[in-house]
C-alpha cells in the first residue's frame, strides 16, 4: 500500500511524531477509544494515532505511529517494513536513557526536563540525582524570555498550559501543505523542555534528553536507513539483535564541516565604515555557514533532522553510508569551494567518519563526532586538492598602480568601484564591500520586523544564490515570531540623525564613552568556551549518544546564539556591537567602559545557565584601543589576551578568567570554591572612583595606588618561606608608611574616608591571603589593573 505522500516522506513523518503521544499524555490526554489499537503494547502510541486522526492525517502516518513499538501486528506489509525502520531508528536514538536508582517523587502529570548541564563531568563521574538538579520549566521556547531557557531547581508548571497553543499549531500546520521541516521547528518550539524518556515508570530513566532531540535523532536515522535501502531481513536481524550485525553493517556517515578562514574574512577591513562593513561581513559567515549544510542536505535528499549541529563555523550532517562515497564529498567539496572562491577566501573542508548501529550507544557516538573532526583537520592540511593545478595557481589581479578598496584593500577594476561618502570625503570601495555595508542597513529592517526572507538576501548576496537551501520564505528571528526560526547575531547600536536611523560607527561609540569618562575608545571582546573539545569527547562519559550530543551542542548555541542577543537588547542596545556569537564564542567591539562589566554579565549568566557546573566555564580576552586602531590587529590582541586567560592554573583554578592589559583576572562564582580578582578589581576600583568624585581626591591618588603596588609585588616576590611568613618584613612595612605618610592630615587623621578601607582591602584581603593561605590567592597585579581602569574612567575629572 503506498501513501498519499510516498512512502519517505510517511515515514519521517512517523518518526518525527512517534512519540506526540507522550506530550500529549503528560498534558493529561488518554483519550485512545477512537481508534482500533489491536495488540500495541503501551499507551502513548494509541494517544497519539488517536490525536493525529483527529487531524486527518494520511492512514499510513497514523499506522507508523501507532504500531511503531509493534511493526508485526500491522498487516500492509509495506506499512510493517517501515515500521521497522522506526522502531530501530527509536531503539538507537533511545540509546540515550540514562538508569536512576532512586524512585523519582513525581506526578506522571508533572515531569520536568533535567538540563543536559547538570551531567559533564571532566574529571570524574558523578551520579545525578532528580530531585537535586536543575530542571526547566514547561514553557514554548522563546530567546526574549530569559527565564525559559535557564533552569532552576524549582520548577512550577503543567503541560497543560501550553497543550492549547500546541493543538492550535500543530492543527493548522499539519492540515494545510505538509512540511516536515517546518513541523521540525514546530516540535523544537514546544517540545525543547519535554523529556523524551517515560522515567517515572519505577524511577527507571532520568529525563534528560528532550522528546525534541529524541524525536529528530529518531527521524534523521530513519531517513537514513530508508535512503541506505536496508531491507527487511537486515532489518529483522539488527532488531534482534543477530549478532555482529550491530558492528559489522556500515549504514550511517556522519559528516563534518567547518568553514575556514572566518577570522581572516571577517577583519581584514581598514577603518573607514568599518563598523558596517563588519556586521555584514559576519551575517555573511552565519548565513553561509547554514546555507552550505541545507545544500547539502537537499543534495542528499534529507531532511533538517538530519543537521545534528550547525554553529561556530561547523556543522554535524547524519547521512546514509552509500550516498557518501568519495567521490561525493569530493565533487560537494569542490562545487562549494568553487563558489567562495569567486567571492571569498572561506574555504569549506568536508571530513566523514562511517557510523555502525553499535555506534549509537553510549560513548561510541562521542569517539565518532571526535574522529569525523580530526578527519577534517587532516583535509585541512590539503586546502583546493580538489582544484588542478592551473584553477589555483594562476594570475588574479592586474597589478601595477591600481587604486585598492578604501574598506577591504582589494584592487578595484573599472566596473567593480562604487563611490562612498564618509565624514564628507568621497571614498571607493569595491562592489562586495558595498553589498556589506547594504546587508548591514537590511539588519535595521530585519530587527524591526522580526523576520529576514530568503529571497531578499539572495538579491542582496549574490553568492548565496549558488546554493539550495530547504527554506525559500520568511525565517523568524524567535519561536515566538513563527516558524522556521533561526537566531542572528543582531546586537546593532543605533544612533538618530536627521536623515532617519543609522548605524553607530566605532568613532561614534567611543565618543560615548569619552562623554562619561574623558577615555575616547573602544574595547574589542573575545569569549569561548573552556575545554569545549572535552565536554564533548568525555564530559558524559559512557552516556554520550546521538541524542545527547545534539541535546548538548544545541543548548550551547541557544546561549550563544539566542540568549546573548537578548542581553544586548535589554542593558547595552546603544553601546555594543554584537560582530559574531555562534556555537560556543563570541567576538563583540563596544564603548570600552560597558564592555568590561559586559563582559562579567556573560559570564554570570553562562554560569547560571549551564547549572554553575564547575566543569564548564568560560574566558575572555578584552583590550582597550583607540577606533582608528586596525581591526583585525585588535581582534589579534584579543585572541592573545584570551589564549593567556586559559593558560591559568593556580590550585583548582584552571582557565576559567578574564585577561586584559596582558594580566588574567580568575573570575568565578561562589560554588567553585575559589577567588574572584575580578570583583576585587571591581571594589578597589569603585573606592578610587569615590575618593576622586565624591572626596575630591586628586587623580594623582590612583597613580601613587598604581606605584605602591609595584612595591608590594617586590615584597611578594622576594618572600622567604623559611621566616617572616614568606615576606620581606622592610618592604612590608615600608608599603605601610608610604600610605600613612601620603594620605594622613597632619592631626592623623585619612584625607579621604575610603583609604582606610583601601589599605585593609590591600593588606588583609590580598596580602595576608598570599602569605597564609595554602588555597587559591588573590593575584597582586589585580591592584594595577583597578588603578588603570579608575585613571581610564576620570580622565574627565578635574583635580581640585
Amino acid at each position: 500500500m503506498s501513501t498519499l505522500l510516498g512512502d519517505y516522506d510517511a515515514l519521517k513523518f512517523g518518526a518525527l511524531l512517534q512519540d506526540i503521544g507522550k506530550f500529549l499524555e503528560y498534558a493529561g490526554i488518554t483519550e485512545t477509544d477512537k481508534i482500533d489499537c489491536g495488540r500495541v503494547r503501551y499507551s502513548h502510541p494509541k494517544i497519539g494515532s488517536n490525536f493525529l486522526k483527529l487531524l486527518n492525517l494520511e492512514p499510513a502516518i497514523i499506522d507508523l505511529v501507532l504500531y511503531h513499538h509493534d511493526p508485526n501486528v500491522v498487516k500492509d506489509r509495506n506499512n510493517s517494513y517501515l515500521c521497522k525502520i522506526i522502531q530501530l531508528s527509536d531503539w538507537l536514538s533511545s540509546g540515550e536513557r540514562k538508569e536512576t536508582e532512586e524512585e523519582i517523587k513525581t506526578t506522571r502529570e508533572y515531569p520536568h526536563l533535567v538540563s543536559i548541564f547538570n551531567e559533564v563531568v571532566i574529571e570524574k563521574q558523578i551520579e545525578v540525582s532528580y530531585e537535586d538538579a536543575l530542571k526547566y520549566k514547561m514553557a514554548p521556547l522563546n530567546f526574549d524570555d530569559a527565564d525559559t531557557i535557564f533552569p532552576e531547581k524549582e520548577i512550577k508548571g503543567k503541560y497543560k498550559d501550553i497543550l492549547s497553543d500546541f493543538r492550535k499549531d500543530i492543527t493548522t500546520e499539519l492540515n494545510g501543505k505538509k512540511d516536515i521541516n517546518r513541523l521540525l521547528f514546530l516540535l523544537q518550539k514546544y517540545w525543547w523542555c519535554v523529556p523524551s524518556a517515560t522515567w517515572w515508570q519505577g524511577g527507571k530513566y532520568i529525563p534528560d534528553v528532550s522528546l525534541f532531540d529524541h524525536s529528530k535523532t529518531t527521524c534523521a536515522i530513519a531517513s537514513c536507513l530508508y535512503k541506505q535501502g536496508i531491507t527487511e531481513k537486515e532489518l529483522d536481524e539488527l532488531i534482534a539483535k543477530k549478532e555482529g550485525a550491530w558492528k559489522e553493517q556500515k549504514l550511517f556517515c556522519l559528516i563534518h564541516g567547518d568553514l575556514s578562514g572566518i577570522q581572516n574574512f571577517i577583519y581584514t577591513i581598514k577603518t573607514k565604515s568599518a563598523a558596517k562593513s563588519l556586521k555584514g561581513r559576519s551575517l555573511m559567515v552565519v548565513l553561509l555557514q547554514r546555507f552550505i549544510a541545507e545544500h547539502i542536505l537537499k543534495k542528499l535528499d534529507l531532511p533538517l533532522s538530519n543537521l545534528i549541529y550547525s554553529g561556530g563555523g561547523h556543522f554535524y550532517i547524519l547521512a546514509p553510508k552509500n550516498l557518501c562515497e568519495q567521490d561525493f564529498i569530493k565533487e560537494m567539496r569542490k562545487e562549494i569551494n568553487k563558489n567562495l572562491k569567486t567571492y571569498t577566501k572561506l574555504y569549506l573542508t568536508l571530513g566523514h567518519v562511517d557510523i555502525c548501529p553499535e555506534d549509537f550507544i553510549k560513548e561510541n557516538f562521542a569517539k565518532k563526532w571526535k574522529a569525523a573532526a580530526e578527519e577534517t583537520s587532516k583535509q585541512k592540511m590539503r586546502k583546493y586538492e580538489e582544484f588542478e593545478c592551473d584553477e589555483i595557481f594562476k594570475p588574479f589581479d592586474e597589478g601595477g598602480e591600481k587604486e585598492i578598496c578604501s574598506i577591504c584593500g582589494k584592487e578595484l577594476k573599472d566596473d567593480d568601484a562604487e563611490i562612498l561618502k564618509d565624514d564628507d570625503a568621497e571614498i571607493k570601495i569595491c562592489k562586495s564591500c558595498k553589498q556589506f555595508m547594504d546587508i548591514s542597513g537590511y539588519l535595521k529592517q530585519i530587527q524591526d520586523k522580526g523576520y529576514f526572507e530568503i529571497s531578499e538576501l539572495n538579491k542582496r548576496f549574490e553568492m548565496l544564490k549558488s546554493f539550495d537551501t530547504i527554506f525559500d520564505g520568511k525565517i523568524f528571528l524567535n519561536p515566538s515570531g513563527g516558524v522556521p526560526f533561526f537566531s542572528i547575531p543582531m546586537g546593532i547600536p543605533i544612533i538618530q540623525e536627521n536623515d532617519g536611523k543609522k548605524i553607530k560607527e566605532f568613532k561614534q561609540l567611543a565618543e560615548d564613552a569619552e562623554k562619561d569618562t574623558g577615555t575616547k575608545k573602544i574595547a574589542v571582546l573575545k569569549m569561548d568556551v573552556d575545554n569545549l573539545g572535552k565536554i564533548f569527547t568525555k564530559g558524559l562519559g559512557g552516556n554520550a549518544t546521538i541524542s545527547r550530543v545534539s541535546t548538548l551542542s544545541n543548548m550551547l548555541s541557544l546561549f550563544f546564539e539566542g540568549y546573548i542577543n537578548n542581553l544586548i537588547e535589554k542593558s547595552y542596545k546603544k553601546d555594543i556591537y554584537l560582530i559574531y556569537a555562534g556555537g560556543d564564542d563570541t567576538f563583540i567591539v563596544g564603548r570600552w567602559d560597558k564592555m568590561i562589566h559586559f563582559a562579567y554579565d556573560v559570564y554570570q549568566n553562562f554560569r547560571k545557565y549551564t547549572c554553575n557546573n564547575p566543569d564548564i566555564t568560560l574566558s575572555a580576552g578584552l583590550v582597550i584601543v583607540s577606533p582608528t586602531y586596525p581591526l583585525r590587529r585588535a581582534a589579534e590582541m584579543a585572541e592573545n589576551e584570551l589564549d593567556e586567560a586559559k593558560r591559568v592554573e593556580q590550585g583548582n583554578h584552571k582557565k576559567n578568567s578574564l585577561c586584559i592589559f596582558n594580566q588574567p583576572l580568575k573570575w568565578c562564582i561562589k560554588e567553585d570554591k575559589s577567588v574572584n580578582d575580578f570583583e576585587m578589581v571591581e571594589r578597589i576600583e569603585n573606592i578610587l572612583l569615590e575618593c576622586v568624585r565624591d572626596w575630591n581626591a586628586p587623580r594623582q591618588l590612583i597613580q601613587r595606588v598604581n606605584v605602591s603596588s609595584r612595591g608590594l609585588k617586590k615584597a611578594l616576590k622576594n618572600k622567604n618561606k623559611e621566616k617572616n611568613h614568606g615576606i620581606d618584613i622592610n618592604d612590608y612595612w615600608r608599603l605601610k608608611y608610604y600610605f600613612h605618610r601620603n594620605y594622613k592630615d597632619k592631626d592623623g587623621q585619612w584625607k579621604y574616608p575610603k583609604i582606610e578601607t583601601l589599605i585593609d582591602v590591600i593588606y588583609e584581603e590580598i596580602i595576608n591571603r598570599n602569605l597564609y593561605s595554602k588555597e587559591v590567592n588573590y593575584d597582586i597585579n589585580l591592584i594595577s589593573i583597578a588603578a588603570r581602569i579608575a585613571e581610564l574612567k576620570t580622565r574627565g575629572e578635574k583635580d581640585v
